[in-house]
């Protein structure tokens, strides 16, 4: 019999891959949205959303529509996709311990030159380690980016121009390099082909002593 028109829509696979979900979804969209300095407000109003709906949602007690979620991750800087990679899709038994290759979560940048591939099980790890590939002629921007942390990168393949400190270090395949915090670098990719780097940061110095001060508590 055909649906009436006031007759509720059946949900899409998508939307119910992020209902049945919502325990997993919310606290990769937190550690992702503190990952990006983002307070809960500021995502409020970049999503037109209310503060104590994101917190739900955040808390996987609450589900997210499609619309929603699609909000969230432009806001966040990520394809909507993300969210439905990686742990989503691993293994319970391997969810915080292993990253297969196809499960790795991807951000396309939208210049549609630099690509990062989060090779971590989780964003809120004590240390986090991605794989970022740039296209030759790309890069982070002329905008210097500050290290809340402590990074070291390899590069795989390609080379990159590492701006640092007023230098300029050209880094080739095989070599490798120590970011302290506290500075500021950008980085590119001056040569003819794809640049490959994997970069290891270790967490925030806040939350490094957050989790300090929780370990001396008990």
């Amino acid at each position: 019999m055909p649906k009436s028109a006031n007759a509720p829509r059946d949900p899409t696979p998508l939307e119910v891959t992020a209902q049945s979900h919502a325990a997993v979804l919310g606290p990769e969209i937190r550690a992702l949205r503190k990952s990006r300095g983002l307070s809960l407000q500021a995502l409020a109003k970049a999503t037109d959303r209310s503060i104590g709906n994101l917190s739900e949602i955040e808390r996987g007690q609450s589900s997210v529509t499609i619309p929603v979620l699609g909000r969230i991750a432009a806001a966040l800087g990520v394809d909507i996709t993300f969210f439905f990679t990686g742990s989503v899709v691993a293994d319970a038994a391997e969810r915080d311990v292993i990253v297969r290759h196809e499960a790795r979560r991807k951000i396309q940048f939208t210049s549609g030159g630099a690509t990062e591939e989060l090779l971590s099980p989780r964003l809120n790890a004590p240390i986090e380690m991605y794989m970022t590939t740039f296209k030759p002629g790309f890069g982070t921007g002329n905008v210097p980016r500050q290290r809340v942390a402590d990074e070291a990168g390899l590069v795989l393949a390609g080379e990159i121009e590492l701006h640092m400190d007023g230098k300029v270090h050209r880094i080739r395949a095989g070599d490798s390099f120590l970011l302290p915090a506290g500075g500021s670098h950008l980085s590119n990719n001056p040569g003819p082909e794809d640049a490959v780097i994997v970069w290891v940061a270790s967490a925030p110095v806040g939350r490094r002593s957050q989790k300090t001060q929780k370990g001396q508590s008990k």
